[in-house]
C-alpha cells in the first residue's frame, strides 16, 4: 500500500481508514515543509543587506573604454576631461553635449601590408 511505503512511522487512529490516515500525513507533510520554508525565508531576509544605489562619477565626466576612445580618436570626437561642480550641472552639460569637439588634425596610420610593401622597397633600392 501507498500508505505504508510513504509513512511507514505512522499509524492509524482508532476508527480510521487508510485514506483518512494518508490524507493526515499527507497535510501534516505539508504543513511542516510550509513552516520549514517560512524559517528559513524569514533567516535569509535577515542576513541579507539592502542594496544601495551608489553614484560612481558624482565629480567628474564618465570615461569611455579604451576601445570606444579609440574609435573616437580615430574619428575626431574627443570630450572634455573637466570635471563639472556638482551632479547637476554635469547632467546639463551632457544633455546639452558640449562636452563633444571635433579635433581636426589626425595623422592617419599605413595599413600594415603597406607598411611591409614600403620596407620591402627601401630594402630593395639600397641593393
Amino acid at each position: 500500500m501507498r500508505t505504508k511505503k510513504e509513512f511507514r512511522n505512522k499509524k492509524r487512529d482508532d476508527f480510521e481508514s487508510w485514506r483518512e490516515m494518508y490524507m493526515r500525513c499527507l497535510d501534516e507533510r505539508e504543513a511542516k515543509l510550509r513552516a520549514i520554508t517560512a524559517n528559513i525565508k524569514q533567516s535569509q531576509d535577515k542576513s541579507k543587506p539592502i542594496p544601495t544605489t551608489k553614484l560612481v562619477y558624482t565629480d567628474s565626466v564618465v570615461k569611455p573604454p579604451r576601445t570606444i576612445a579609440k574609435i573616437q580618436a580615430k574619428n575626431g570626437i574627443l570630450f572634455d576631461k573637466k570635471p563639472a561642480h556638482n551632479s547637476a550641472s554635469r547632467v546639463a552639460a551632457l544633455a546639452l553635449s558640449e562636452g563633444a569637439k571635433k579635433v581636426v588634425t589626425l595623422k592617419s596610420k599605413k595599413p600594415p601590408l603597406m607598411a611591409k610593401t614600403l620596407s620591402f622597397l627601401k630594402k630593395w633600392n639600397r641593393r
